[in-house]
């Protein structure tokens, strides 16, 4: 491993991350003059990329001129590569690039760069790398969740097409969508039938000062698919300001029609509470 080399190709632009780390992989495996013949498969190996990766991104090293590309071969005929890095002067396409045919000979491999060549590394815009903005579709969504969305939509589009026009006023929406709530989870969809058979208790809880409001209110306290007075009035919602009792208020006093005198003038002073103590009946 050259550490020279390995910093010197951390301070170059190639263009693609994945390059770079091709690139620092050859700089590990070099020796200070810049030689090393790692296979496809070791690289690919310890970079984690496909081996075809590999091969490609060393073809664009090669290209841009941050090394060379030499055949090998062992005794049995088998071919293999050695790489010479040029990390302090990329080749550029003016240099005579070595054939396929054409082995260097080992003088040139350690012929150590002159002072007049060298060069600060060049600098190669990088391509930028944009990831895609997939945005959520409607069959990426849960079964549950899209359910629950269209139930909602056809929810809210069933309630306002509803005409509330024989009750004696129109319900907030606010307590309108409470009630709602509570007829679906009885799985007791509002509809207009039931919206026009409430209208005629709705009419006689206005009557006793209950507003429509109130009375949907009340519903949703009681749990209530519907409303009828009655109910209201047995839940002691609605208070009968003593009805009876007015009616005994207002009664006529009967006459005793069984005898005449006094008797009919005690009963009916007795009546009416305002008979003096010792009143017989008789005139002075």
């Amino acid at each position: 491993m050259s550490m020279l080399l390995m910093v010197q190709a951390m301070g170059l632009k190639v263009g693609n991350p994945l390059r770079k780390l091709v690139l620092l992989k050859l700089a590990d495996n070099a020796s200070d003059n810049g030689e090393c013949w790692p296979s496809y498969g070791h690289i690919a190996d310890q970079c984690e990329i496909s081996a075809s990766s590999v091969r490609s991104h060393i073809k664009a090293l090669a290209k841009d001129g941050f090394l060379t590309i030499s055949p090998r071969f062992n005794d049995l005929g088998q071919q293999s590569n050695m790489y010479l890095l040029h990390l302090l002067k990329p080749m550029t396409a003016a240099d005579t690039p070595l054939s396929a045919n054409d082995t260097p000979h080992a003088s040139s491999w350690h012929h150590p760069p002159s002072t007049a060549d060298t060069a600060p590394p060049q600098e190669l815009t990088p391509e930028p790398v944009i990831d895609p903005v997939i945005e959520p579709k409607e069959k990426d969504l849960g079964a549950d969740a899209l359910k629950k969305r269209t139930s909602s939509k056809a929810t809210s589009a069933k309630v306002s097409e509803l005409d509330f026009g024989r009750w004696p006023a129109a319900p907030s929406a606010q307590v309108l969508a409470d009630w709602t709530a509570v007829r679906k989870g009885r799985k007791a969809p509002l509809t207009q039938t039931a919206v026009d058979r409430m209208a005629g208790d709705l009419a006689k809880a206005a009557a006793a000062g209950m507003s429509v409001d109130d009375c949907l209110s009340l519903c949703c306290v009681k749990g209530w698919v519907g409303f009828e007075f009655a109910w209201a009035v047995n839940c002691g919602a609605v208070v009968r300001a003593g009805a009876v009792g007015q009616a005994a208020r207002h009664q006529p006093v009967a006459v005793s029609q069984h005898s005449s005198g006094e008797d009919d003038f005690a009963d009916l002073g007795q009546a009416w509470g305002n008979v003096p103590d010792g009143f017989d009946g008789e005139g002075e």
